[in-house]
């Protein structure tokens, strides 16, 4: 993860404690090709929503 450090999204910096998230959240789960993440903030807390896939890049069996 980075963060941008100028206003024209040229300087980015990378986060201190990278990676945010491991193959380990998904336990014996294996998930494929991690893609289009997408953040938000309830309450104060943010959370990431991304999908990946199951069937190691072969189409199908995607996951949330």
């Amino acid at each position: 993860m980075a963060a941008p450090v100028d206003d024209e999204l040229i300087v980015w910096e990378k986060y201190p404690q990278n990676p945010i998230l491991t193959l380990k959240a998904h336990g014996d789960q294996k998930i494929d090709s991690w893609r289009d993440p997408f953040l938000f903030r309830e309450a104060g807390k943010t959370y990431m929503v991304c999908g990946g896939n199951l069937n190691a890049r072969h189409g199908g069996a995607g996951s949330v």
